[in-house]
């Protein structure tokens, strides 16, 4: 189940949040998206940020138009993510104003940019399930490596044992004080 929000919705643009139960945040951003939205949006991100999900999506493909300072807020979002340690990315319609404004300010190489919001989730369940591979890697290499360390404590112990089972007298010609051809 997830849980879904309109965040803003006023003059011509529109900001709803959804948030899915993997940790992955949507904020679905759509219409003209001027300065002031631009600002409303970047607090939106902000405070969804500290929220620590996963994954942050910004789904803009529905935006109309952006304002100047809206690069500037993805850049600054992004760098938010990445100090929070978030996926973040962004699914832009490559023809539509967002493309537009990244590539003006040849930024489009900054971002994880999608063409549809399954592709982005798509990415994210990759993610996961690689980051699980690696986790069952890392443990089958602990076991494998916790089984050497006990075979080499058994070794050890019975080394010692036998060291003290060992020859008590001696005569020249055999050691343990047996002759071994009688």
């Amino acid at each position: 189940m997830s849980e879904m929000g309109d965040v803003g919705r006023q003059n011509g643009h529109s900001f709803t949040l959804r948030r899915l139960p993997d940790s992955t945040s949507i904020l679905f951003v759509s219409g003209d998206i001027d300065d002031a939205e631009t600002a409303a949006m970047g607090r939106v991100v902000a405070d969804e940020l500290t929220r620590q999900p996963a994954q942050l999506v910004l789904e803009l493909s529905r935006a109309t138009s952006v304002g100047g300072q809206f690069v500037t807020t993805l850049v600054d979002a992004s760098s938010i993510a990445g100090k929070a340690d978030t996926s973040f990315c962004l699914v832009v319609s490559p023809t539509g104003p967002v493309a537009d404004a990244l590539a003006a300010a040849d930024l489009l190489e900054r971002f994880e940019i999608f063409t549809s919001l399954h592709k982005a989730q798509l990415k994210a369940d990759r993610r996961e399930t690689l980051g699980a591979a690696v986790i069952e890697q890392s443990q089958r290499a602990r076991g494998r490596a916790q089984k050497t360390v006990d075979a080499a404590r058994k070794a050890s112990e019975q080394s010692r044992r036998l060291r003290r089972f060992g020859p008590h007298t001696t005569d020249d010609l055999h050691p343990g004080g047996t002759d071994p051809q009688v």
